[in-house]
């Protein structure tokens, strides 16, 4: 063989085994891949078969585009979901509605879950308001009360805590301790029984009320601006404002059919009542050292107007600005009225 022919052929050899090479490089790490997905798909179908359903279906999932993984992945959350709704199912038929609705409820729009939430929840609203409703029978006005609150806008379930709540002040009114009357921005307003006497009872809101800035500037109540209108509560704008804005907002959608019947008692709920700011003498001998904070926002502060009126201000959250140098804090109260 001449040498021209020799070196022909060792460069065919060598291109022959750089292709190989090449092959391998390429084919050993697919191999290794595909072994650990099948590896992983054996785990998704382990986990499918000892019924952890939740587990195998993410393991299908990131198999995405290995075999029938997507699909093994769909089946797995449809027996989780099956599951789930069995379960719910139990809970129907064992009577725990409130379990019950929640648990349809988490399964969203699985089959016929939303309409089965639904079903449930009416029957745990029919079987508090049974037991309310067993609880004023029984002449625990206050605890009935709570109960038909906790109804929402089941019904006549609001009304009836209203007249739940008359009873129990009109029987023990500091012992009722809180009773709940209006709404404001959407929340309940709970007042605290701070007082009764000679068949009156006087109520304090829980919570501070923030004064709308341009009512605390009228007045003077902001730290350095000196309003206009001075201290004499008669003539106030929070005075106009408590008993104006707020109050038609406040108790503007309250049940006004809500009383019991004269010979149980003379107390009634006011369509309008008078809205006042007590002292702070007055709230201290009623509600003691509660009166000095209220929540983690609200202060009793030192300064006082309308004659002693208590104010509060707010240490941290909403706030005043002054010529975009100086930090005030905003300024609150506590309304109260005679019932």
């Amino acid at each position: 063989m001449d040498r021209r022919a020799i070196i022909l052929r060792s460069g065919c050899v060598a291109v022959a085994v750089v292709a190989v090479a090449a092959t391998l490089a390429f084919a050993v790490p697919a191999l290794r891949d595909h072994q650990v997905r099948s590896e992983a798909y054996e785990a998704a179908q382990l986990a499918y078969e000892q019924g952890r359903y939740a587990e195998a279906a993410m393991l299908f999932e990131r198999l995405d585009g290995f075999g029938d993984a997507s699909d093994r992945a769909d089946d797995a959350w449809r027996k989780r979901d099956e599951g789930r709704y069995a379960e719910a199912e139990r809970l129907a038929q064992a009577g725990e509605h409130d379990a019950s609705a929640e648990a349809f409820t988490q399964l969203g729009d699985f089959e016929d879950a939303a309409d089965r939430a639904l079903d449930e929840q009416q029957a745990a609203d029919r079987e508090a308001y049974d037991a309310a409703c067993g609880l004023a029978a029984s002449g625990d006005h206050a605890e009935a009360a709570q109960a038909f609150l906790a109804l929402g806008p089941y019904g006549d379930a609001r009304d009836r805590a209203m007249d739940e709540q008359l009873r129990a002040l009109s029987e023990d009114p500091l012992g009722t301790g809180r009773v709940t009357f209006g709404t404001y921005k959407g929340h309940d307003l709970v007042w605290r029984v701070a007082s009764a006497e000679n068949g009156h009872v006087l109520l304090v809101l829980d919570d501070v009320v923030t004064i709308p800035e341009t009512v605390a500037k009228a007045d003077g109540l902001v730290i350095g601006i000196e309003g206009e209108q001075g201290s004499n509560w008669d003539e106030s704008a929070v005075r106009a404002w408590l008993n104006g804005a707020y109050r038609d907002e406040a108790f503007v959608s309250e049940a006004r059919g809500a009383d019991i019947p004269e010979e149980e008692g003379a107390l009634r709920w006011p369509d309008n009542p008078e809205l006042f700011v007590p002292t702070v003498d007055d709230l201290h001998a009623c509600l003691g050292d509660e009166a000095d904070r209220v929540g983690v926002d609200w202060q009793l502060d030192e300064a006082t107007a309308f004659g002693g009126g208590a104010l509060y201000r707010n240490t941290r959250g909403e706030h005043y600005h002054r010529d975009q140098a100086r930090l005030m804090s905003a300024v609150g109260l506590r309304p109260a009225f005679w019932m």
